[in-house]
């Protein structure tokens, strides 16, 4: 364990109003004594759910000028963390993260819906690309509808019971923790929880 803190190159979107992305990653990692280097790749006014049309800055040409500036620094991470991304040029960058560091933990959190529906923002190709970043992680963070699409399932498919929640893990397994060779991590996380959502 190094002397400094352990530290987290945190990928992922920053939204001004609402509770999630690296406005709940920086406190809550912060706190666990762990250093977070937020590396936003789109900035929006609120959040995406239930509050109408939103303001929305890309920042596709910040992710790769700041991983060589931060190869430049000669900066370790312990955990590369990624999350939403804006367009396949975020992907192949947050993919050249994930190999500048191999030895960090590779996290990913595939952000493509949510509630049975893919987000707006997020195309097929989007989609098919996530994939390759879930091929190489030790966790991913998916969601019910993440799952489905990860699994090349109808998005507003679920499993039903304990056994169907079983085989979709051993499918998602196969697909992903296989090609690692490791038991990735599968953990679902429901997004709502986090945001301030309307009347929740």
């Amino acid at each position: 364990m190094p002397d400094r803190p352990k530290r987290v190159a945190a990928i992922h979107d920053l939204s001004g109003f609402g509770r999630c992305s690296l406005s709940v990653i920086l406190p809550t990692l912060s706190v666990m004594g762990v250093q977070v280097c937020p590396v936003p790749t789109t900035v929006f006014s609120t959040h995406t759910g239930g509050l109408g049309s939103v303001e929305q800055r890309d920042l596709s040409d910040f992710t790769l000028p700041c991983l060589e500036h931060y190869r430049r620094l000669g900066l370790e991470f312990e955990c590369v963390y990624s999350g939403f991304l804006s367009s396949q040029e975020q992907i192949d960058h947050c993919l050249k993260f994930f190999s500048t560091y191999q030895d960090a933990l590779a996290v990913v959190d595939p952000v493509m819906g949510d509630n049975g529906e893919v987000y707006a923002t997020y195309t097929p190709e989007m989609c098919t690309r996530m994939r390759e970043l879930c091929e190489i992680a030790d966790i991913i963070t998916q969601n019910t509808t993440e799952a489905a699409i990860l699994l090349d399932r109808d998005p507003a498919s679920a499993p039903q019971n304990e056994t169907e929640a079983q085989e979709w893990l051993h499918a998602l397994h196969s697909r992903y923790g296989a090609q690692v060779g490791s038991a990735v991590r599968f953990i679902g996380v429901p997004k709502t929880i986090d945001n301030d959502l309307c009347l929740t």
